[in-house]
């Protein structure tokens, strides 16, 4: 079979070079949610997201109707390298679903280029991102053995299903063919090289710049550790599974200054967590209990008149990752929100349910200010604004906590998500 024949191939054979020295690219910064490289699929470039959290190598084809324009998205009726497969996966992000057919194609992304790369091509899509055409591709770095592992975990829930509806004698042809293709997608894992595999990737880093909108790296290979010592990074040990993540523990928000009260806990104190980190999302993720005490604080803190020009009178999230004692300031947890809350996607609102309870009481406050016949100057220039308060009926909720719901354990403990604004503090 072709697949076979791929296992059998040489590294060397796939590659035009090798990818074994040190390489620095630019991450171009989309409005602080994302950060894309240029990836080369066929004869063509696209924007890529590197993604920590996933493990495929995906790209977003013209085929798909709900990818965003057709224009940015791959084409394969434009490349001569492209080879069309016949197995069919479907692969889940926390913010939707793609539908995807392995395919064959050549790939580079300045460090290296790869021929005959395996890939999905997505051809169907639930994502309520893809609206904005921020990418086209994702590349997933997640640990070298998850995607085996995801996938025995399908084929062994799809398996003892199956034996189920056996036992109850109501099988069927659909769900038989189910298990088949999740058998062949745990194969294909097991015998196809993926693309960080064929790039003889060792390690990898990610910088990204503090300042609002800034840019960040990537580095390939990155070998600072070896040039500068170990002792310049605080290191923490990795667990053992599907994601890159470490033990947690004593997660709390510290005292604000001048306060004469405790620290505020907000989890992980009797029970070790489970941090897990992902360059694919865009916020943090906590337990809804988390979430709702960051809540609580920071309106009380607004009821004295704090905003976010004064960020540094909030207080830091502090935490322990392994031994090592971690400091987020108040910018990695809290910010303005601009737009409607109710015109965000449903999705989004079942990760961030805070939002819309927090602009009804905006809306709340303004009209109540302006039946008291206080001057409420309305504007639809946000930068006019110190308070926050001066988009049309709260059409700008200010300093609302940037978080994102997650109750979700594992074996390892309960799960925190540290995304986008963990990796502008820590080059990690």
């Amino acid at each position: 079979s072709r697949q076979s024949r791929q296992s059998r191939e040489s590294r060397e054979s796939l590659l035009n070079h090798e990818a074994t020295e040190s390489t620095r690219q630019l991450l171009t910064n989309k409005d602080n949610t994302a950060y894309t490289y240029l990836l080369q699929v066929g004869s063509r470039h696209f924007e890529a997201i590197l993604d920590t959290g996933s493990f495929e190598l995906v790209v977003l084809s013209a085929e798909c109707k709900t990818c965003g324009w057709s224009s940015k998205l791959y084409d394969e009726s434009l490349s001569a390298t492209f080879e069309r497969g016949s197995l069919s996966a479907k692969h889940w992000y926390g913010s939707g679903w793609l539908q995807s057919l392995e395919c064959r194609e050549s790939f580079g992304n300045g460090v290296a280029d790869v021929q005959n790369q395996s890939f999905w091509k997505v051809y169907d899509a639930d994502m309520f991102i893809l609206r904005e055409n921020t990418f086209q591709a994702i590349v997933g770095l997640g640990p070298p053995l998850s995607a085996i592992s995801l996938a025995q975990g399908h084929v062994d829930l799809a398996e003892r299903e199956l034996e189920e509806y056996r036992r109850t004698g109501s099988p069927t042809l659909q769900t038989e063919a189910s298990v088949e293709n999740y058998r062949q997608i745990l194969a294909h894992a097991r015998d196809i090289p993926g693309f960080v595999e064929n790039l003889s990737l060792e390690s990898f880093s990610i910088c990204l710049g503090k300042a609002q909108s800034s840019d960040g790296y990537f580095v390939w290979n990155d070998d600072v550790v070896e040039n500068k010592g170990a002792k310049t990074f605080q290191t923490v040990p990795a667990l053992d599974g599907d994601y890159w993540s470490t033990p947690m523990s004593d997660v709390v928000m510290k005292n604000m200054p001048g306060s004469a009260s405790e620290d505020i806990h907000l989890g992980c104190q009797d029970n070790v967590c489970h941090a897990i980190f992902d360059t694919g999302t865009s916020l943090i993720m906590v337990p809804r209990s988390a979430m709702e005490t960051v809540s609580q604080v920071l309106q009380s803190w607004g009821e004295l008149n704090g905003d976010c020009t004064n960020l540094h009178s909030l207080p830091d999230l502090r935490f322990k990752l392994g031994s090592e004692r971690i400091t987020l300031p108040p910018e990695s947890y809290v910010g303005d929100l601009y737009g409607d809350p109710d015109d965000i996607d449903q999705e989004l609102h079942s990760y961030m349910p805070h939002l819309k309870e927090l602009g009804k009481r905006r809306r709340e406050q303004l009209l109540a200010r302006r039946n008291t016949s206080e001057n409420v100057e309305l504007s639809h220039n946000s930068d006019n604004s110190d308070s926050g308060e001066t988009l049309d009926d709260g059409k700008l909720l200010s300093c609302v906590p940037l978080l994102m719901s997650l109750d979700m354990s594992t074996d390892m403990g309960q799960a925190w998500l540290f995304g986008l604004p963990f990796f502008r503090q820590y080059y990690t």
